[in-house]
């Protein structure tokens, strides 16, 4: 245990990286030289945690206060602290003051409230180097007095980033005092900022805290926030306020699901200029106008946009269509293309206007698509005509669409063929994701496989296809095998196939294969994918069941078996 001691200190480095916050107290307790070292690393104290869900279920103060003569208030560079109770806060910050963290860049907070007087203590002494603040407030009791966003940004010159979800303290007297010149000085650092506050009621107005923050690069706006800013003045607040901006996500709740590319603050080219990534989730319809701002916003950036993420909820119908009004434009950048809809959305008015303004969308106002991902969407489209515009297309995912029916699709794949046929380069479609399709079926996977497609893919996800049964996906691959390349495999491929109810034939067309198939097909894909996942999920009258295989398993498996073969 003494030779632990003499490692250089660049080897402990790197071995106690690998450790969670609870190996390295446990690492700590072993004996008192081991203790010795854990307690005098650096790294021991850069994250002072006290909830950490993934290592250490609970880390109090008191729990710190054990450890105060170790803790080397120069290395603390991050703190998190996640308290069901507004009390322990001030014992935190004296804890923080006591140790003389005056270096910390990033700090996380989530408790029902914050006294004002408590935020003003932490900003004293770490509001020089603190580029990283989030603040998560609980309590919707409003005569709490929590630090307001502009007070924020002006204690703390050197922010990058802010974070603030909860309500503040009598927002119409804060609406007055931001007005005032003090609080729309000029933030000089601040790239990212998202805004929720559960209380605006319209109260809010946006454009006083954008005053304050002309290097904006990507910012997150509850729809709470703006609900009675007039869609119409959006697009010149922006224009105006933030000049730099890359990325803009307006949504509903904080807790949306939004795809990771879509948040990038990273321009494609260094000469662009304009909004690049827009994002619109409004699921509970809080806003009053989001067909009209939609349109504004995607219109207004058409030159420079390169994703458009949009999730709607449900509404009345409307005179014109969104994608209607959208595919008079062009898109010469838009290279991703998300579309959440749903029944009687505010993206369709008619079923013959959704028909015609998606069709004329996806095959003429967006050359350069590369990621179509639609769900939900029940409008009827032309997808052959959007083959013939889908030259850079490289990833397809299409979940619960219930307008596009199988001759569709099957048309599609068989014009993308044909495209391909002309071209020199192939067809660069390369992921195809099918989740809860039922026009998936024999015919169209077929024509995906004897097609030049076929051998291009990289990646095939059908999951809950109820139309795709064990014996489709054999007569694919071997398709695949036959008119491609003979020792061609699809690098990831994952499979969840779905049978109801098979003890009533009526019901259910497609008996559940018996153990003899099932072993064939886990041959079959282990011969033909690099990684692949395999589900059967067999749903009863009052219950549900479900068998599971993966390719680690089932090489690890065969291994044995070899192994246990050679020893007999």
């Amino acid at each position: 245990m003494s030779r632990l001691v003499t490692l250089p200190p660049e080897v402990l480095d790197s071995i106690f990286r690998y450790f969670s916050v609870r190996d390295r107290w446990q690492f700590s307790a072993v004996c008192h030289s081991w203790r010795s070292v854990m307690m005098h690393w650096h790294g021991m104290w850069e994250q002072l945690l006290t909830s950490d869900y993934k290592s250490l279920a609970t880390m109090t103060v008191a729990a710190l206060s054990l450890y105060k003569d170790y803790v080397n208030g120069a290395f603390v560079k991050r703190v998190w602290a996640n308290v069901h109770s507004e009390y322990n806060l001030p014992a935190i910050i004296d804890f923080l003051k006591g140790q003389k963290c005056n270096t910390i860049v990033e700090v996380g907070i989530s408790a029902p409230y914050m006294a004002k007087s408590s935020f003003l203590q932490l900003a004293e002494f770490c509001a020089r180097t603190l580029t990283r603040l989030s603040f998560t407030f609980s309590s919707s009791d409003t005569n709490h007095y929590n630090p307001s966003p502009d007070d924020i940004l002006h204690h703390c010159q050197s922010l990058k980033s802010l974070y603030y979800t909860g309500p503040v303290h009598s927002i119409r007297q804060w609406k007055t005092l931001s007005s005032s010149s003090s609080a729309l000085k000029k933030h000089k650092h601040l790239v990212d900022l998202a805004l929720n506050l559960s209380n605006s009621d319209g109260s809010f107005e946006a454009r006083r805290i954008l005053a304050m923050t002309p290097h904006i690069q990507r910012l997150r706006l509850g729809l709470r926030n703006i609900k009675h800013t007039s869609a119409t003045l959006i697009p010149g607040i922006l224009r105006r306020h933030c000049r730099e901006l890359v990325t803009l996500v307006l949504h509903s709740h904080s807790n949306d699901t939004i795809d990771s590319a879509s948040l990038s603050m990273d321009r494609r080219t260094v000469a662009s200029s304009g909004l690049e990534n827009l994002v619109f989730h409004d699921s509970f319809d809080q806003y009053c106008d989001t067909r009209q701002v939609v349109q504004l916003l995607a219109i207004e950036y058409c030159q420079s946009l390169y994703s458009l993420d949009i999730k709607c909820g449900y509404r009345p119908y409307s005179k014109q269509s969104t994608m209607e009004r959208l595919s008079s434009v062009i898109f010469p950048c838009l290279c991703r293309f998300i579309l959440n809809d749903r029944v009687e959305s505010v993206l369709k008015t008619r079923p013959t206007e959704s028909h015609r303004g998606m069709s004329r969308f996806l095959a003429y106002s967006v050359p350069n698509l590369t990621h179509l991902d639609l769900t939900c969407f029940e409008g009827g489209m032309e997808l052959a005509s959007f083959a013939t515009n889908a030259k850079r297309l490289h990833t397809l995912n299409l979940s619960q669409c219930t307008g596009i029916d199988s001759q569709q699709l099957t048309a599609f794949f068989t014009a993308l063929s044909r495209q391909d046929d002309k071209r020199t380069r192939p067809t660069k479609l390369v992921s195809i994701k099918f989740c809860n399709m039922p026009s998936v079926s024999t015919e169209v996977l077929l024509s995906m496989a004897s097609s030049p497609l076929g051998c291009g893919l990289k990646e095939l996800t059908i999951d809950h296809c109820e139309n795709v049964t064990l014996d489709d996906i054999d007569r694919f691959l071997d398709t695949i095998v036959i008119s491609g390349r003979r020792h061609f495999m699809i690098h990831k491929l994952n499979i969840n196939l779905v049978y109801y109810n098979d003890d009533d034939p009526q019901e259910a067309p497609h008996p559940f294969p018996d153990r003899d198939k099932v072993n064939k097909m886990l041959r079959n894909l282990d011969s033909r994918a690099m990684e692949w996942t395999f589900s059967l999920t067999r749903y009863f009258e009052l219950s549900m069941g479900m068998e599971r295989h993966d390719h680690m398993l089932y090489r690890k498996r065969l291994l044995c078996d070899s192994q246990d073969l050679s020893l007999v």
